[in-house]
């Protein structure tokens, strides 16, 4: 498929522009330090504009509190720690995040908010202040998308910034799950409700149509997003229950390919769609790419958002999966059990049963024994 700035319905493009044809992808974050390293050398001015760039940034409406630093100082000793899935995302949580973060405020508010959300759930504190925590997630999550919009109207794009934009995709995909993972919210078993939650990720989303090919081009941005052969799960799992989803997703691309109703409700392009989702999914299941699983939601096609937004039983059998693949983490503060609600909103959806095996199937190799074996000690 041809690489576009934008598919035609205003999604960002999951495809590699001809720029990223030419250019190594970075499988690790001594890749990204490399290729940052590079464009420096062969654009030496971009360092200063960077600098200039970054300076114009919209400060925050208030100076941060002492709770703000204490929570900042939360996330680099702890909270970055439980976010990080495996080798190649370390340093982006543990280092580079609290980087960006301190020359953009959009950022910071969203690492605060996490360090908040994260504060909520190992109820060190007394039950006054872990409500206050719980406020302090929620406001400095809205005010993070707030400065977000204003940094877009304000700041002139180039690569620091770029990489920044690109570090507030995982992480607030983080704060949705953690959201979503609260106890509080009975009703997020449903799968209108888990879609709401995932609205601050497609929001994110409309707002990058325009510059998403910087974004994308950016150092973090190819470590996030790229995708290419040598990321997809190419590799031997480890772990026999993932190399059983592995088995049922490519049987899930093959029944997604060749899906088709009367009156051609599925065309061609449509079809794209639902298997750009599978193959995102799978990219996930290679050992070193993990933090997929944070950027599935954003890349996802807006007629595919539809499509699980009508209940197409094809769209949702792909949540489903995202159900499962989550569920794997379970022993993660931030996602507990959302996977498990994830596959039972799609279960408890009337799916025709060609469509409901696979899931079926998928969900007993990984929610039902990891379940029956106790499950994991969460990382909190």
């Amino acid at each position: 498929m041809a690489a576009r700035l934008a598919s035609s319905n205003g999604s960002p493009s999951p495809n590699h522009s001809a720029t990223h044809n030419s250019a190594r992808v970075p499988l690790s974050w001594s890749d990204v330090r490399l290729l940052r390293d590079q464009h420096l050398n062969v654009n030496p001015s971009i360092e200063e504009e960077d600098k200039s760039s970054t300076s114009t940034a919209a400060p925050p409406e208030r100076w941060f509190s002492t709770h703000d630093l204490a929570l900042f100082f939360h996330y680099t000793i702890s909270t970055s720690y439980t976010l990080t899935l495996d080798a190649s995302d370390k340093e982006l949580w543990q280092s580079i995040i609290s980087r960006e973060a301190s020359t953009h405020p959009f950022l910071m508010f969203a690492v605060l908010s996490l360090s908040a959300l994260h504060k909520v759930y190992l109820q060190d504190d007394t039950p006054r202040q872990v409500e206050h925590y719980h406020e302090l997630g929620i406001r400095h999550g809205s005010s993070s998308m707030a400065l977000f919009d204003t940094f877009l109207r304000r700041t002139r794009l180039c690569s620091a910034t770029a990489d920044a934009i690109a570090c507030f995709v995982p992480i607030t995909s983080a704060i949705s799950l953690a959201r979503l993972s609260e106890p509080s919210i009975p009703t997020a078993n449903s799968v209108d409700a888990i879609l709401d939650s995932f609205q601050p990720i497609r929001m994110l989303r409309d707002r990058l149509q325009l510059i998403w090919q910087i974004v994308e081009g950016s150092p973090v941005g190819l470590f996030l997003f790229s995708h290419t052969t040598k990321c997809a799960s190419t590799e031997p799992q480890s772990d026999p229950a993932m190399a059983d989803i592995e088995i049922a997703l490519q049987a899930l691309e093959w029944r997604v390919q060749s899906y088709s109703v009367v009156g051609d409700r599925h065309g061609s392009q449509e079809r794209n769609d639902y298997s750009d989702a599978v193959h995102q999914l799978r990219y996930a299941l290679h050992p070193h790419r993990k933090v997929h699983l944070l950027t599935w939601p954003f890349l996802l096609s807006t007629r595919f958002s539809q499509a699980m937004g009508e209940h197409e039983p094809a769209a949702l059998i792909i949540l489903g999966f995202y159900g499962v693949l989550l569920h794997a983490l379970m022993g993660t503060w931030w996602v507990g059990d959302v996977g498990r609600r994830i596959v039972d909103a799609v279960m408890s959806e009337s799916i025709p049963l060609e469509w409901r095996t696979l899931l079926s199937w998928a969900s007993v190799k990984v929610v039902g024994e990891r379940e029956q074996g106790g499950g994991e000690e969460r990382i909190g």
